[in-house]
């Protein structure tokens, strides 16, 4: 059961944060971020009774969907709603939300220093294996050392 002044964070813009003080006028606003990943850090930290997502928000790697899924069960006493923006219409159900786009989650991570030795390649493969666990397989390591490259010596790749 929620209090008559309910915290939420609010992932957003400057409309988002008119449309919850306008559906929850006693709200106390825990804080308003343009990225889910900060929300998150935040979240973990005040424990919000509300969150309010704007629909035109990606998060990183995967979709709004998978998101909201995998908060509410790291999080399952916050109730998560969406904001359409081009409405102003606050709902509590993602399937409710038009337009949803997937998100490609592709990063690269670049490890460089012109100095040798000094664990490049241990830190690449190792980024690279748990990337690959991560992601279920999908994950690539370059090894731009044409010379003398170690890459395949790390993850035991001769025979």
């Amino acid at each position: 059961m929620m209090n008559d002044s309910p915290l939420v964070l609010i992932a957003g813009d400057a409309h988002t944060e008119k449309a919850v003080s306008a559906r929850w006028p006693k709200a106390r606003i825990g804080g308003s971020f343009r990225d889910l990943s900060l929300l998150e850090y935040v979240a973990s930290g005040i424990r919000p009774d509300i969150v309010v997502v704007d629909v035109s928000l990606s998060p990183r790697g995967e979709t709004l969907e998978a998101w909201v899924s995998r908060f509410k069960a790291a999080y399952p006493s916050s109730t998560v709603s969406m904001l359409d923006g081009s409405s102003n219409r606050i709902s509590q159900d993602v399937s409710e939300v038009p337009g949803q786009t997937t998100v490609l989650g592709s990063q690269t991570v670049v490890i460089w220093s012109p100095k040798g030795g000094v664990g490049k390649t241990f830190l690449s493969t190792n980024l690279a294996c748990a990337a690959s666990l991560a992601s279920g397989g999908n994950a690539v390591l370059l090894d731009m050392d044409l010379c003398s490259g170690d890459v395949a010596v790390h993850l035991d790749l001769f025979d």
